[in-house]
C-alpha cells in the first residue's frame, strides 16, 4: 500500500502540474499583447467574392461619375481635412434613393451582417488614381471621446465595414491589415467584411483592425465602403 507520504508527494506532484498548465494557458492568451491593447488573435478579416456582380460595379462607378467626386479628407476634432501625406483619392456619398443598386448593396449588407439597415452610413465611393493611397488607419474613432464626439453622435462608433471592390484592373492597391500580415487582394466584386470596434464594448477599438490603401502602382483602383453603426443614424 501507498503510505501517506507518497500520497502527498504524488498529490503535490499533480497540482504543481495542473498550476503550470493553467499558467502556460494565460501566458498564451497575453502573449503578443502590447500595453493595454486587447488581444485579438482570432480576429477575422472576411471575403466574400461576387458579392456584386459586374455590371452592378461599373452600374455604381457610372452614377460615381456622374454624381462628381471630392478629395478625401480624415477626421478631425472639428473639421474633414485635406491630408495628402495619408489619404490620396477622391469620393462621393451615394444614398438608397439614388439607383436600384445602391439599396440593393445596403439590404445585402444588412442581410450579411445581420444589422439593421438603419444602422447604416451612406455608401461612400473612393476613386484612387496612380499613387492614390490611404496609409494605416483604423474606421472607428481611436482618440477621447470630446475628440470622437462629432462622428460618433449619430450612431455611436463604426461596428463595422462592408468593404467592395468595384474593379481589379490595375496594380498595387491591395488592403493591407498591418497587424496581422495580410493583404487582400482586389478582386471585381469581392466584399471584405470586419470590425472595427469590439461588439461586447463599442468604446474598445479592435487594434487588429488597422489597415491601409497600398498605393496604387498604376491605372485607377474603385472601391465602395458601407460602414455599419453600434446604433441607427
Amino acid at each position: 500500500m501507498i503510505d501517506r507520504t507518497a500520497c502527498y508527494v504524488i498529490s503535490c506532484c499533480v497540482l504543481g502540474v495542473i498550476i503550470a498548465l493553467v499558467g502556460w494557458y494565460v501566458y498564451l492568451k497575453v502573449k503578443g499583447t502590447a500595453g493595454c491593447e486587447k488581444f485579438t488573435s482570432d480576429y477575422e478579416v472576411h471575403e466574400f467574392p461576387h458579392f456584386l456582380t459586374d455590371e452592378e460595379c461599373e452600374a455604381v462607378i457610372a452614377l460615381s461619375k456622374r454624381r462628381g467626386l471630392e478629395p478625401s479628407r480624415v477626421y478631425s476634432k472639428d473639421a474633414d481635412l485635406l491630408e495628402p501625406d495619408m489619404r490620396v483619392s477622391e469620393q462621393v456619398w451615394l444614398s438608397d434613393g439614388d439607383e436600384a443598386v445602391i439599396a440593393a448593396i445596403s439590404k445585402r449588407a444588412a442581410d450579411l451582417t445581420k444589422v439593421p439597415e438603419s444602422h447604416q452610413e451612406q455608401l461612400q465611393v473612393v476613386h484612387y488614381d496612380a499613387g492614390g493611397k490611404f496609409t494605416p488607419h483604423y474606421d472607428a474613432c481611436d482618440d477621447k471621446p470630446e475628440v470622437c464626439a462629432r462622428l460618433d453622435e449619430r450612431g455611436g462608433q463604426r461596428l463595422a465595414t462592408l468593404l467592395i471592390y468595384l474593379n481589379d484592373d490595375f496594380e498595387g492597391g491591395g488592403t493591407n491589415f498591418v497587424k496581422l500580415n495580410k493583404t487582400v487582394v482586389p478582386e471585381k466584386g469581392k466584399a471584405v467584411l470586419f470590425y472595427n470596434v469590439d461588439p461586447k464594448n463599442n468604446n474598445e477599438i479592435i487594434r487588429d483592425s488597422m489597415h491601409e490603401g497600398a498605393p496604387v502602382k498604376s491605372g485607377e483602383k474603385w472601391i465602395a465602403n458601407k460602414w455599419v453603426r453600434v446604433r441607427p443614424l
